[in-house]
């Protein structure tokens, strides 16, 4: 944490990962529920010598002759386990503000191995963060901490009710063989079911009796042995034909049904459903139930669906997995957050996951192509859409992840103005880049790889070039910032016209130079002419301009075009129609006539 963000940050209340405590004199006793929280969720910061006066915070720093006793004590009791029942590890810091100390201490989150983390030798006295709170933990939330310390996983038990043979689904086994061995020619091949599973471990021997596993179970079992080890649907699915913002929770939906079956019938039917509303009719390979030609929006579909069902906490028996499919996003809810903070579901490499069982089946017989997680291809193939990326939430204190997916646009209008007026020529990603850094106080690189499709490589190259140009400033290795000067033009820009921040209306001075010669690049003047006389498809469009690369006409013509108001669709509420065409906006026209002048 910079001294600028914690600056920032003392403007308010007190946040989720911050809290402050004046310790004049001495530690404060009250502090170990804090950190008992922050262990328990997903870290924060204990900052001293910050008093609270009627919700504001006030600086009155520590005495410099009390810093290094009080600092060190409170180091040395949270590395003895005398306070609480783990060792905690903090990283300390000291800010000078006004010439006042403050020592800073970063809690860091637990390993969920060495969770709850409580003090005073009670496990009641485990502590969750919430809303800048620390709430003690409930019964609940106690044995979602204790169960997850565990080291066997879920998918890993044995079902020892029954013998194999009688809960196995014949097709299911029988299709998953086939496909395998098409696949895995170099495998010895295994035609019988119960010696199959036994050889990937699906399967184990109990006094001489074969059993399957629970994973076996939940990938391969009949539909009554899947709820006799679920005790709840797998999966609550739910089509709503309306806008999100038009829709409450207790109006019906328009097609909803709870899948109760083995995880391959769940996806199954699944893309039954999803072929039904998709904008591009599509042919599925009924092999390797994939579709044929996977487009972005399939892809997108396929790899969040199946992180919904590979990464779920099956163990949970109270809560159900959802999928909310809108007009304008999708919604896919999950029991049991990510082990992976978001910060590095972008970064190469198997990072560890609850169900690794599940995982590795799915990828045996490439159903889905990143089957670890599937965040990057998500992410990807959402950019390719030209939509807003997806966001995440990775709850520690509910012990849930949703993630939306979002239909709108990518919006870089506020850069564009930007450009506009200082005459410096942007990329769509610099453009964006900018755009979300004044949106919010600061850019996080993870956020920026998040609007890139999860692509961290690209994200750090488009972030050094806006440093260069004196557009970013660089205040840590994961936050950027607006430079004085960029924030400056871009509040003088926008201040002429309210009406910006309406999605839909692009002003003049957007597109023009101090001449009034239309100041557009020349990918937009190339296109405004072949737009000139009629409405065309992107196919036609990428024809006539001899593009072969969906992705590059995307980037230097469609979006520009959109998001500068030039051009328009001529069905904005099916983006992915394929009856989908663009034509020129009346400022389009405008431009088209001030170009043949």
């Amino acid at each position: 944490m910079t001294k600028d963000e914690l600056m920032e940050r003392l403007k308010g209340y007190e946040w989720t990962d911050l809290e402050c405590k004046e310790a004049g004199k001495d530690i404060p006793k009250n502090i170990y529920p804090t950190v008992s929280g922050f262990a328990n969720t997903r870290g924060g910061w204990i900052l001293f010598g910050i008093a609270e006066e009627q919700g504001r915070f006030h600086i009155k720093g520590i005495d410099s002759t009390k810093i290094d006793r009080i600092s060190g004590n409170f180091l040395n009791t949270l590395r003895s386990g005398q306070k609480l029942n783990r060792f905690i590890d903090a990283e300390p810091a000291v800010y000078d503000i006004d010439g006042k100390k403050i020592p800073a201490f970063f809690i860091p989150e637990s390993d969920r191995h060495l969770k709850p983390v409580y003090h005073s030798e009670n496990p009641r006295n485990t502590f969750i963060r919430r809303g800048g709170r620390n709430e003690r933990a409930t019964d609940r939330e106690l044995f979602y901490l204790t169960r997850e310390a565990v080291d066997q996983h879920w998918d890993s038990r044995v079902f020892d009710e029954v013998d194999a043979a009688s809960a196995i689904d014949e097709e299911t086994i029988r299709w998953y063989i086939s496909l395998f061995h098409t696949l895995e020619p170099q495998q010895q091949r295994i035609d019988d079911p119960v010696e199959f599973l036994r050889k990937w471990n699906f399967l184990r021997d109990i006094e001489n009796t074969p059993k399957l596993t629970y994973a076996g179970i939940l990938l391969f079992g009949t539909d009554q042995y899947v709820r006799r080890i679920l005790f709840r649907p797998l999966l609550d699915y739910q089509r709503i034909d309306r806008r999100h913002d038009q829709w409450n929770s207790y109006e019906r939906w328009d097609d909803r049904y709870l899948f109760e079956e083995n995880l391959f019938k769940t996806w199954n039917g699944l893309v039954a459903k999803y072929r039904r509303i998709a904008d591009h009719p599509f042919r599925l390979d009924p092999t390797t139930l994939r579709r044929v030609d996977d487009p972005p929006d399939y892809v997108a579909f396929r790899e969040a669906v199946i992180n919904l069902l590979l990464h779920q906490d099956y163990g949970d028996p109270h809560r159900t997995a959802s999928l909310k499919l809108f007009v304008d996003r999708y919604v896919l809810w999950n029991p049991g957050e990510a082990y992976t903070d978001i910060d590095r579901m972008f970064v190469p490499g198997k990072g560890s996951v609850r169900n690794p069982t599940l995982v590795d089946c799915f990828r045996r017989i490439g159903l889905s192509d990143q089957a670890g997680t599937g965040m990057s291809a998500i992410f990807h193939n959402w950019y390719e859409l030209g939509y807003r990326h997806p966001f995440i939430d990775n709850n520690k204190q509910d012990k849930s992840f949703e993630i939306v997916m979002d239909k709108a646009s990518l919006s870089t209008r506020k850069a564009q103005y930007l450009s506009a007026i200082s005459g410096i020529e942007l990329t769509v990603e610099q453009s964006h880049f900018l755009s979300l850094a004044f949106e919010g106080k600061y850019l996080k690189t993870t956020d920026a790889a998040m609007a890139l499709g999860g692509q961290l490589h690209a994200a750090h190259r488009v972030l050094k070039e806006l440093v260069s140009m004196d557009l970013l400033r660089k205040e840590t290795d994961n936050i950027h910032c607006l430079t004085e000067s960029t924030r400056s033009l871009m509040d003088e820009a926008m201040s002429g016209d309210s009406s910006l921040e309406e999605p839909d209306h692009i002003p003049n001075v957007a597109i023009k130079s101090e001449s009034g010669t239309p100041n557009i690049p020349p990918t937009m003047s190339t296109m405004i002419g072949l737009l000139s006389r009629d409405e065309k498809s992107r196919d036609e469009l990428m024809l006539a301009l001899d593009l072969k690369d969906p992705a590059s006409f995307r980037s230097n013509y469609l979006q520009p075009g959109l998001s500068l108001g030039i051009i328009e669709m001529t069905i904005p509420e099916k983006p992915r129609s394929n009856r989908q065409k663009y034509r020129l906006t009346e400022l389009g026209r405008k431009i088209l006539g001030e170009l043949a002048q």
